[in-house]
């Protein structure tokens, strides 16, 4: 229970990027890219920001105002990913939301109160998005850590 509670409140912790320009100067072209690059450190900063609202408040979203700020940061997440990343952030972003619908359903109480069946049946219909999810906290993790003020 604790590991499903661990699992949890590890897949919050949001991500970053950082991503290659590589430019092939031989390769002249008139058209400018609609979508710019975010920088690498507008990600980090908002899943810094995200790890250190979620340690200072233990990890606990017991409202539904604590689930749209979540949402919200999950959303700022995706739109500063790596391009290489977006898929990733985008699967998360829903993650999060899914995750908010099932606790509305029970009051936004405390995950170890939500019936465990419900709980089974939530990670079992989004096993292959918790994966995704992971890979991107990884990511994030591994990049921005360095960022981290000591």
């Amino acid at each position: 229970m604790k590991f499903l509670s661990s699992l949890f409140c590890l897949t919050f912790v949001l991500i970053l990027g950082c991503s290659s320009n590589d430019n092939d100067d031989s390769i002249q072209s008139t058209v400018s890219p609609i979508i710019q690059q975010p920088e690498p450190l507008t990600f980090c900063q908002v899943f810094l920001g995200i790890q250190k609202a979620t340690e200072e408040s233990g990890g606990e979203l017991s409202s539904e105002a604590d689930w749209r700020r979540r949402i919200s940061w999950t959303q700022q997440l995706y739109d500063t990913a790596p391009m290489e990343y977006k898929d990733e952030a985008l699967i998360y972003l829903e993650l999060v939301k899914d995750r908010a619908e099932l606790l509305a359903k029970y009051n936004y109480q405390p995950l170890p109160n939500i019936p465990a069946e419900a709980r089974t049946a939530f990670i079992s219909d989004h096993i292959d998005e918790q994966q995704v999810a992971n890979k991107l906290i990884a990511y994030a993790k591994s990049s921005c850590m360095e960022l981290q003020p000591d």
